[in-house]
């Protein structure tokens, strides 16, 4: 069983903050990608987002860098989530 790593990102850091003037966030995925490449320990990254949409093209793209560069499991989660147990 491996350990899931609990990784939170500073919304500012990879939000589009000008975004929130149409009462929504929107993911920098280029800002995002880089600082999860950061550390290449990390087996599974958890991101505490406000945005549960449909995926885009470019968080598709975002989400198969991710698996390129070898991490396991990116999820988005609502803002506020508990931490997910294993079952």
């Amino acid at each position: 069983m491996s350990e899931k790593v609990m990784f939170f990102v500073n919304y500012r850091d990879v939000f589009d903050v000008s975004a929130r003037m149409r009462l929504e966030f929107k993911i920098d995925y280029t800002k995002l990608r880089d600082i999860l490449l950061e550390d290449r320990n990390l087996e599974r990254a958890y991101l505490f987002s406000a945005n549960k949409a449909p995926l885009s093209d470019k968080s598709k793209e975002f989400y198969q860098t991710m698996e390129d560069e070898g991490f396991e499991a990116v999820k988005i989660l609502l803002k506020g989530g508990l931490t997910e147990k294993e079952k």
